[in-house]
């Protein structure tokens, strides 16, 4: 996971620094998510390609059961970038936001400079 994260293009693209992306840092980001899926406040899954090799990871996080809403987010690797893998995991936890979770509104967003994100929301269901 932090090799993929660290490579300047998903760092540009998501506005990390080297020590989050370090495998500190992500041992760190990992035990964030344990323990705000804990708190029912983030349901994150890693993605993976056919082999079963990581892509990427996305996130339903600052779930809110009372207002029925929360925000998406994912990274992926810099290889898998245009194979497909995000439109995929993003469908599958739209239909888990939707449905399990019981959600109404799933808001995304991107930094400015992220135009294959902004893109990549304009094909979301």
């Amino acid at each position: 996971m932090s090799t993929l994260s660290s490579a300047p293009q998903v760092i540009d693209a998501l506005g990390l620094t080297v020590d989050q992306t370090s495998l500190e840092g992500t041992i760190e980001f990992i035990k964030f998510i344990l323990w705000q899926e804990r708190l029912g406040k983030q349901y994150s899954r890693v993605i993976l390609d056919e082999t079963a090799n990581l892509v990427g990871v996305i996130t339903l996080k600052d779930i809110d059961s009372i207002n029925k809403t929360c925000h998406i987010g994912t990274w992926i690797g810099h290889q898998y970038w245009g194979k497909g893998y995000n439109a995929l995991a993003k469908s599958e936890i739209l239909y888990i936001a939707f449905t399990v979770l019981d959600l109404e509104y799933v808001f995304a967003g991107a930094k400015l400079s992220n135009f294959r994100s902004q893109k990549a929301q304009e094909n979301l269901p």
